[in-house]
């Protein structure tokens, strides 16, 4: 799997909106827009997002934060 920074990513889109809209990079050119155009979520403590959550259990729509349990051991 190849990862790239969100600048690494700006840069091939602005590159790809360069290039003829029916090209065979079109497909390629809608995922990395809709990656780009997505919030980043940030991890929380559980308590933090039970706070947060708390009233709003009906909210559709992309998560800002998320909370793992049982948290992970950092070494």
């Amino acid at each position: 799997m190849i990862m790239f920074t969100r600048e690494e990513a700006q840069q091939l889109m602005d590159l790809f909106d360069m290039l003829d809209p029916y090209d065979a990079f079109s497909d390629v050119r809608g995922i990395l827009r809709a990656k780009l155009l997505a919030h980043e979520s940030v991890q929380v403590s559980p308590n933090e997002f039970i706070a947060a959550a708390t009233g709003k259990e009906n909210l559709t729509g992309m998560p800002v934060m998320w909370a793992e349990w049982p948290t992970r051991e950092t070494a």
